[in-house]
Formats: C-alpha cells, sequence, structure tokens
C-alpha cells in the first residue's frame, strides 16, 4: 500500500547506463560514455509475447513483457544478465499489458535500487535486484507513459484527462497538475528542481518539483508536440512544423521550420538532433538553430516509433519497413551512415546503448505479418538481444 514502505536507497545508475525513457530525467537521449561501432550479436533471448524497449542500470536488463493467456497479454517484469542473457527473474505485475505506441508506457524506470513501472491504473515499485515488490498506488485512471524517477518523487503522467502526478517514493500523491482546468500534454521532462510539461492550451509550462507550482509559461504561438528534451540549458521540442529551444527562464533561444512528425528530439552536447517518422534525420545547432545537416533514411515512408538516441560517437536511429527493421548509425557531425544493421521482423523497440559498449533491441513477430507499433501480443513472439 502507498505510504508503508518506502524503498531504500541503493545503487545509483553508472554513467554508461540507461536507466529510464531518454536516459536522463529530461529525456535528453545521450550517452556520452558509451561508443558502438558495427555490432555483432551476443546473445539472444527467445519468448512468448512482445516486450517494451530494455532499461539497463545497475547490471542486469529489464523488461515488461506481454506474457499471453487465454483472457489476454498480461504485464510480466523480467530481468536479464547483461553478459549473456540469462533470465535472473520474472514477475508478474497483476494487470493486463495495454501497449501504448511510440512510448512503451509499461517500461521500467530505474532508480536507486528500485523498479518503477506502470501497471494497469497504477505504478508499482519493486526492488531491482529480487523483483519483491515495495507497493503499489492507484493515483489515476490510465499512465500514458513510463514514470519519470529523480531524487525529488515519481513522476506520472495520466491520460483521459491528461495530467501530471507526482507520488513520493513510498507511493503517496504529493500534488499534480493541473489541479483543474486545460489539461497537459504528454510526459514531463524532469531537470533538477524543475519539470517542464506542455500543455493543451497555454504551450510550455515549468513547474517546482517539490510542489507542483508554475515558475512560468510559455506560448510562442506554435502547435507544441508532446514529448520533451531537456538539459540544463535548454528545452527542446518538436510540434507541427517546427522545432524550439526554450531557455530555463522560459524564453524562446530559437525556432526552426520542420514539416515533418517526429516523437520525440534528443539534445548532446552543442546539437539538437530530431529523427522524423517519415524517415529524415535532422541535426540544428543547439545555439542558433540552424540546419547543420539532414540525411533521408529508407523506407521513406510513415513508421511510428522512431526515436533519436544518440552515443559519444554515433547518432542512432531505427527504422521499421515492411517485415524488416533497421538500425542506423549517422556520424554525428556530418550525418553520413556509418553501418547499418537489420533483422527480418516485424516491430522492435530501441535501440538501446548501455553498459561496456551494448547494443540491446527487442523486436517482435507477429504470425499475421503485421508491422503496426500497436498489437495486443497475442499472436506474436519476441527476441531481447544483445549486440557488442
Amino acid at each position: 500500500m502507498p505510504g508503508e514502505t518506502t524503498p531504500p536507497s541503493g545503487a545509483d545508475a553508472s554513467d554508461a547506463a540507461w536507466p529510464h525513457l531518454g536516459r536522463t530525467a529530461g529525456h535528453a537521449g545521450f550517452t556520452p560514455s558509451v561508443t558502438v561501432g558495427d555490432p555483432d550479436r551476443q546473445w539472444a533471448v527467445e519468448m512468448d509475447g512482445i516486450l517494451t524497449t530494455p532499461t539497463v542500470a545497475a547490471g542486469p536488463v529489464y523488461v515488461t513483457r506481454g506474457q499471453p493467456t487465454g483472457d489476454g497479454p498480461t504485464a510480466t517484469l523480467e530481468a536479464y544478465r547483461l553478459a549473456d542473457g540469462t533470465e535472473q527473474w520474472t514477475r508478474s505485475l497483476g494487470s493486463s499489458f495495454e501497449f501504448n505506441a511510440p512510448l512503451s508506457n509499461h517500461r521500467p524506470a530505474y532508480h536507486r535500487g528500485t523498479l518503477y513501472v506502470t501497471a494497469g491504473d497504477g505504478v508499482v515499485a519493486v526492488d531491482a535486484e529480487s523483483g519483491d515488490r515495495y507497493w503499489r498506488a492507484t493515483p489515476v485512471a490510465l499512465i500514458n507513459d513510463p514514470p519519470v524517477v529523480t531524487d525529488t518523487g515519481v513522476y506520472i503522467t495520466a491520460f483521459q484527462p491528461t495530467r501530471l502526478v507526482c507520488p513520493a517514493h513510498d507511493g503517496r500523491e504529493r500534488w499534480r497538475y493541473p489541479s483543474s482546468g486545460t489539461p497537459t500534454e504528454g510526459d514531463g521532462a524532469v531537470v533538477g528542481d524543475r519539470v517542464y510539461t506542455a500543455t493543451r492550451r497555454d504551450g510550455l509550462a515549468c513547474l517546482d518539483a517539490s510542489d507542483g507550482r508554475e515558475r512560468w509559461l510559455y506560448d510562442g504561438g506554435v502547435s507544441y508536440g508532446t514529448s520533451l528534451a531537456a538539459t540544463d540549458e535548454y528545452v527542446v521540442h518538436h510540434g507541427a512544423g517546427h522545432v524550439e529551444a526554450v531557455r530555463p527562464d522560459g524564453s524562446s533561444a530559437w525556432q526552426s521550420e520542420m514539416a515533418e512528425a517526429s516523437v520525440r528530439p534528443a539534445i548532446a552536447e552543442e546539437t539538437a538532433y530530431v529523427a522524423t517518422l517519415e524517415g529524415y534525420a535532422v541535426a540544428f545547432d543547439l545555439e542558433t538553430g540552424e540546419e547543420r545537416w539532414r540525411n533521408a533514411l529508407e523506407p521513406f515512408e510513415y513508421a511510428q516509433g522512431t526515436i533519436p538516441v544518440v552515443t559519444d560517437d554515433a547518432l542512432l536511429v531505427l527504422r521499421v519497413g515492411e517485415g524488416r527493421v533497421t538500425v542506423y548509425a549517422l556520424e554525428r557531425s556530418s550525418g553520413d551512415v556509418a553501418w547499418r544493421n537489420s533483422r527480418s521482423v516485424d516491430r522492435a523497440r530501441g535501440p538501446i546503448p548501455a553498459s561496456d559498449d551494448y547494443l540491446f533491441l527487442s523486436r517482435s513477430r507477429s504470425s499475421g505479418g503485421s508491422r503496426g507499433t500497436i498489437a495486443d501480443g497475442t499472436d506474436s513472439t519476441a527476441t531481447l538481444a544483445a549486440y557488442q
């Protein structure tokens, strides 16, 4: 029950880990500690159902699986050894697996020895080493995105209507935003004592992480995307027809036109990266907004779930085609293709670059041959794969 157990403060994720969505609580999508060359497959684990994007922290690889049953897929949280893929533990989350593309809503988030994962109408906290449950909280009817967890709290995005809810680490609700009125739009990005979120009416909102109080509202006169990437210096978002960077004080740094749609940008050092659903990878100067380069990646068609990931030496982009998925590695300075790796499957989640220069990917194949990113998992088999 919420409030009865506060998880102990365990080991924090290493610099080379990928503990939750976008790696940092601000979803920057950048890991400077990992270099991934053209990799070879080291191990693969096959199973029934479908998988979320992997989470890598403090040793194991964690995924949530939609395990097929006669009543539909159920959500199970599973841990696998990083070195060889040996299963370490699996725990039922006590709920159905309702997959939400493209943000992989059941994906676990790791923070100081504890995993936080959405399960139906609630959030579950479990010990990352054993899988034992600490608590389950049900603050909202439907949770749309993975939790964002920092030392200041557990941030949850609810759906219908959308609200940003902050429980304490023991599961007790501390605040929600907005308490009434116009809902938020998508998941929050947390940097230090600030929470950034998009709203349907006012554009971007900056909240105090401790109590949800509005610090500022910003409306640049354009449509705001649902997912943000934030660092100490900029908040970058991609809405309908534009990419924009906003400073932490709520002032606009720049706006650049961009007609194609995307899910979430990435920020790495002096560059903002966007991978569009139509197949373009684009780099922008983070200070000026000037487009540095653009590259078109096959297939040249709409493919939901394309999110950029940045390592020390490359921009990684996943593209989904008819019965085939490809990971592209682009040179960060030029956008030229350094390598590509393709597999004959219908869907994939990732890639996730992490410890010891590994690259992790979950992929699935439907017996019906569908390549859609939303599936109930009853007709699918999945593979968790590690490349190095």
